[in-house]
């Protein structure tokens, strides 16, 4: 009978993933850059939901209070409460990736 998976088995499973990712990444061909690059666009398929397995991931900063008063006070902007980057309203991360990938000839 099915169940749902602990929050440790989620754990487990996400950080597994990240670990087969490196594997793979490490032994394609290519520059490092182009490698990390790889890496970091699997790694945003993922939080997408896009790798098997895996549901869409929320990706949600902490929204810290003091964090906000001290860029204030400098005159700079801050990253405001309740933000979710990975929302599925808006492009996919690892498309939007590709704008600022360094190792993508544009």
């Amino acid at each position: 009978m099915s169940r749902a998976l602990t929050v440790e088995e989620c754990r487990a499973e996400f950080l597994k993933k990240l670990a087969h990712l490196i594997g793979y990444w490490a032994k394609r061909p290519g520059t490092v850059e182009e490698r990390m690059g790889g890496l970091v666009f699997s790694i945003l398929v993922m939080i997408d939901g896009g790798a098997g397995g895996f549901p869409p991931l929320k990706l949600i900063p902490e929204y810290n209070p003091a964090n906000q008063k001290f860029r204030e006070s400098k005159g700079e902007d801050y990253w405001p409460d309740g933000i979710n980057l990975s929302d599925p309203k808006l492009e996919e991360l690892h498309g939007e990736w590709n704008k600022y990938r360094p190792d993508v000839k544009r």
